[in-house]
């Protein structure tokens, strides 16, 4: 599982808000999900837990990787495209 929280810091209303997550580990995709926000005001932020669920051969992956995952955040609105990426060790 993980966590997001994301917050507008803008003082106007973002509009279309998405956010995909594609999690990585040794260069292969093992896990992707988008969630459609929709609108987010100004200061507001959109909270979510989301359940990662694995099958045996995406974990396999991830440990002959040593547990080391790569996680890719696009945040996409009408007001633009930001990108954030980083990495964990879940083993």
């Amino acid at each position: 599982m993980f966590y997001v929280a994301l917050t507008n810091t803008q003082n106007r209303t973002a509009k279309n808000v998405s956010v995909h997550v594609a999690i990585t580990t040794g260069g292969s995709q093992i896990w992707t999900d988008t969630k459609q926000v929709g609108t987010l005001d100004g200061g507001a932020t959109y909270r979510k837990t989301v359940r990662v669920k694995l099958g045996f051969m995406a974990a396999a992956k991830v440990q002959s990787n040593g547990g080391k995952i790569t996680i890719h955040t696009t945040v996409a609105s009408n007001g633009g495209t930001y990108s954030f990426t980083q990495q964990r060790d879940v083993s």
